[in-house]
């Protein structure tokens, strides 16, 4: 998907927006992927099942079960569109996912992105699940360039049936990247979730040389309260 902060279809890793390696856990997988001409694209993949959860899942699949889904994407008109499927089994029961994303860049860029889920047989008193989101980004021209994004995520969910879905949480986020040279950059991003009234404010700056590079961070959070992190790195 295109969202970058609040991902719904954040299915299988745990990326950090702050992470400038962007580094995750990965998953033991097989993954077939066709491009046509017209930069349309299909991912086939199989998934060995793990008890550990990842992405946005709160319950784990079951150990060595096979998980499996496809995403499809086309250039359409309006931008960049994608639909994907996800299945998995669980300790007890089955999740099934649907997905869909859609990106527009015009003055400035546009995208929307949704996932929901539906439970069957599982112990947990949840059968639905459904989250959205709506982004836009640009890049305003300051000094070397301040970019902008924003995003809002709505989180659903339905102890019954389809019909008894309701509005659970909403979460809007705002990050911005400035370049301060060739060597220097920074990065600032703000969250607040409404029901909770949960706040998170986190900077970052970076130096990078040809074979190391320095990593900064300074976060805190209404629940956490302040933390910092220092990272150095070496390419050889």
């Amino acid at each position: 998907g295109s969202a970058k902060v609040l991902r719904p279809l954040m299915w299988f890793d745990n990326i950090d927006p702050m992470d400038s390696y962007q580094e995750t856990k990965g998953v033991e997988a097989l993954l077939l992927r066709h491009h046509w001409l017209n930069s349309a694209n299909l991912w086939l993949w199989g998934i060995r099942g793990a008890e550990d959860q990842k992405g946005n899942e709160f319950i784990g699949s079951r150990k060595n079960s096979l998980e499996f889904g496809g995403r499809f994407q086309y250039p359409s008109p309006i931008g960049d569109a994608g639909i994907c499927y996800h299945q998995r089994e669980l300790n007890a029961g089955h999740e099934y996912r649907l997905g869909a994303d859609l990106r527009m860049d015009y003055a400035i860029g546009l995208w929307l992105e949704a996932s929901a889920s539906y439970f069957d047989g599982n112990q947990q008193p949840i059968n639905y699940t459904a989250l959205a989101s709506i982004g836009a980004d640009y890049v305003f021209d300051i000094g070397n360039g301040l970019a902008i994004t924003s995003e809002g995520m709505l989180n659903a969910l339905s102890f019954s049936d389809l019909s008894k879905i309701s509005y659970e949480d909403f979460i809007i986020a705002v990050m911005a990247d400035y370049p301060l040279g060739l060597l220097d950059s920074l990065r600032l991003l703000t969250s607040y979730t409404i029901s909770q009234e949960e706040y998170m404010i986190a900077g970052s700056w970076r130096r990078t040389y040809d074979l190391i590079a320095l990593d900064i961070g300074l976060s805190k959070t209404k629940s956490r309260g302040c933390s910092v992190n220092l990272i150095i790195s070496s390419v050889f």
